[in-house]
Parts: structure tokens; C-alpha cells; sequence
């Protein structure tokens, strides 16, 4: 059975938090033991209200998950 990652961010968006992200979308991709990586919206809003998206099928493209790294 496969374990899901859970992104949460607080604060505005920046270029660090940006490529940090779509690093963690690559490596759960990449990864046998990631089944998801879901974004929690809001940050820990997000977590405690489970309102979450599914960031590995919206970036499932390389090309999408590097000009989020921008």
C-alpha cells in the first residue's frame, strides 16, 4: 500500500516555496512508495478543513512542474 503526501504552505507564493513544491510533486512521482501528492489550500486551514487538490494529476507533465519551479 502506497502513503500520500500532504503540501502546505502559509504565506504568500515565492519563487523558493514554488520550486520547493514542485520538487516535492517530482519526488512523490518518482517515488514506488507515493501514491498522491495533495496541495492543502489555504496551508493549514486547508489541512484542518481536508480541502485539498491533487497536485500530482494537475502537474502530471514535467513541463508543468518546471515553470512552477520559475
Amino acid at each position: 500500500m502506497k502513503d500520500n503526501c500532504i503540501v502546505a504552505q502559509s504565506g504568500g507564493p515565492s519563487a523558493a516555496i514554488n520550486a520547493t513544491i514542485a520538487g516535492i510533486i517530482d519526488a512523490g512521482i518518482a517515488s514506488e512508495q507515493v501514491g498522491h501528492v495533495y496541495g492543502a489550500l489555504n496551508g493549514i486551514k486547508g489541512v484542518l478543513h481536508e480541502n485539498f487538490v491533487v497536485l500530482d494529476e494537475i502537474c502530471k507533465e514535467k513541463k508543468t512542474r518546471d515553470l512552477l519551479a520559475v
